[in-house]
């Protein structure tokens, strides 16, 4: 396993890995009512194939931004994907508990540095 932070494998550790749908499974599929994701970067692939369950079940999402550890040249377009993917919510929160919209995704400090949200129905 490798890390978005070590792509050449530096401080690498072994882990068992499972994408969404398998875990889901695993686990029975049950509703969720609050998802934490804050990996690094990892977060514009997972969170697209989380999209039908995020849809369905609408948990509340807690989830940590990090834009900043893409190629600059796609960081506006993997934040577009996420305000799509994030339509089914209703607020939003930034971490000091502001009520915001996605036109904060696009900020500086956002897409610069990362930024954390809260995500609600």
């Amino acid at each position: 396993m490798t890390s978005i932070l070590y792509p050449e494998g530096k401080n690498k550790a072994e882990a068992l890995c499972l994408n969404w749908h398998t875990w889901l499974h695993y686990i029975g599929n049950p509703p969720i009512d609050v998802i934490k994701v804050d990996i690094e970067g990892a977060e514009f692939e997972i969170l697209p194939d989380m999209a039908n369950y995020l849809q369905r079940y609408k948990p509340s999402l807690y989830l940590s931004f990090h834009p900043q550890l893409l190629e600059e040249s796609i960081r506006v377009e993997k934040m577009e994907e996420m305000v799509f993917l994030f339509q089914v919510y209703s607020r939003c929160y930034d971490r000091k508990g502001h009520l915001t919209n996605s036109k904060s995704f696009f900020d500086a400090q956002t897409l610069n540095h990362g930024n954390a949200y809260l995500l609600i129905e």
